[in-house]
């Protein structure tokens, strides 16, 4: 394996996508423990990988655009940036490669490229062939001496019918999976910590968190059977738990409507006090999403409601992840919920 003393890792992507690339960084970090590892992507999402990385830098850096055109105009400052790392590992869409044309004329060396964007999985007659999208990513590392050597999240066999998947109605995940070690877990200050405790004080019979959207309509359960597991729950003595962010405003008033008591409305959190808040929590209720990983990544037992995504590639890691999965989410009754808590 060569030695790479300066490693540089861009990463785009949303929220869910970057909590899967986090196995992949520690394996880097385990494969080159003496590297400096800087990492480039969304700065809130930074301080989840604090532990594999020296140092954090926003995706937004002024003139990074500049490096997607073909004979843009390079800002020096950048140019200098890339050119002062051994390796770029590049884990962003640049179909054209543009990106990389303008990184080599930076003077990179060694540039390590995968296209999060690209499909995964391919046809093979009447078959699916897929592959977890964290040992994608972990693939994609595979020239540098980086694999995952001991376990994987368990690809659960899948039969397609007209190239339409098919699945088990639960699929339980993530309860063995390693990357040369890998665990998922967050490194919460202290101050994360303190900020939980009193923003949720314990509850005898449980607190349950409930986030009822995502970044796309079509991976929502519905909100009125959201609102009915609240309400059964609350009547049960559970505390509710609200999750909503900025995309989350007409689905948070629907659910407020629906149900007969007040949750406690957990809004527009820092990722870190997100998880700080979700750990404190019994349970955890939500859709394909990235708050829905971030959950998982907490170690709280989560319940994953997926229709049109295949979890056999995008479910979340975790120890205590319940993916339910119908191909049609207005299949998955309150009943199918409450039957895992």
């Amino acid at each position: 394996m060569a030695a790479f003393f300066n490693i540089l890792v861009i990463r785009g992507g949303a929220l869910g996508d970057f909590i899967l690339t986090l196995p992949a960084l520690y394996a880097l970090r385990k494969s080159f423990p003496a590297a400096h590892i800087e990492l480039m992507a969304n700065p809130s999402f930074l301080p989840l990988s604090r532990k594999y990385i020296d140092r954090g830098e926003g995706i937004d850096k002024n003139g990074i655009w500049n490096f997607f055109t073909e004979n843009g105009e390079l800002p020096e400052e950048l140019k200098n940036y890339f050119h002062s790392f051994k390796l770029i590992i590049l884990l962003r869409p640049d179909k054209e490669g543009c990106f990389r044309e303008n990184l080599k004329s930076s003077g990179v060396q060694k540039i390590v490229y995968h296209n999060p964007a690209s499909p995964c999985l391919k046809h093979t007659g009447t078959r699916i062939n897929n592959k977890h999208f964290s040992i994608q990513i972990m693939d994609s590392l595979s020239p540098l001496g980086v694999t995952a050597m001991r376990g994987h999240p368990p690809n659960n066999r899948i039969v397609a019918r007209g190239f339409i998947p098919r699945f088990q109605p639960t699929i339980k995940v993530g309860a063995t999976y390693t990357a040369n070690g890998y665990k998922p877990e967050i490194d919460f200050t202290d101050e994360d910590i303190k900020f939980a405790e009193e923003f949720l004080p314990s509850c005898e019979r449980g607190i349950v968190a409930i986030h009822p959207g995502s970044g796309s309509e079509k991976k929502n359960w519905m909100v009125e059977r959201f609102a009915e597991v609240a309400k059964i729950l609350s009547k049960k003595g559970f505390k509710i738990i609200l999750i909503s962010g900025p995309a989350d405003k007409n689905t948070k008033k629907r659910f407020l409507k629906l149900t007969d008591f007040t949750p406690v409305l957990a809004e527009n959190l820092s990722i870190m006090k997100l998880a700080s808040v979700i750990k404190r929590c019994d349970y955890y209720i939500g859709n394909d999403s990235g708050v829905t990983h971030l959950s998982a990544l907490t170690g709280v037992k989560t319940i994953a409601l997926y229709g049109p995504t295949d979890p056999a590639v995008w479910s979340p890691i975790g120890k205590k992840v319940t993916v339910i999965k119908r191909d049609c989410l207005e299949n998955v009754s309150v009943k199918d919920v409450l039957l895992h808590l």
